[in-house]
């Protein structure tokens, strides 16, 4: 995910949702063919979220590009570190779930 850029977080508390809408670096990816495109929209969604945190809180998602994404195999925290024009971020998920949907 490193590099592919963040366009929005949504936090759907009741629903127990996080959706990150991404515009995924695919030319970065093992399997990547140059015949396709470099870059691909999409949605990563999260579901049975348990937590959702924004590190430091005032930060704002918008165009903001992944540095880093890890799994805390103790907790299962997904941590997302991102950065936009040089300050960085951090987002911490904990969910049940997550899956890609490709924008139409």
């Amino acid at each position: 995910m490193h590099d592919s850029i963040i366009e929005n977080i949504e936090y759907l508390p009741y629903e127990k949702k996080v959706r990150i809408e991404l515009e995924f670096c695919l030319w970065k990816q093992v399997y990547y063919n140059e015949s396709e495109p470099e870059m691909q929209k999409g949605l990563l969604i999260f579901t049975g979220v348990d937590s959702f945190q924004i590190d430091p809180p005032s930060f704002m998602s918008d165009s903001n590009e992944i540095l880093e994404v890890k799994i805390q195999d103790e907790s299962g925290i997904v941590e997302i570190i991102v950065t936009d024009n040089g300050d960085v971020g951090k987002i911490d998920i904990v969910a049940f779930d997550v899956f890609w949907e490709v924008a139409s």
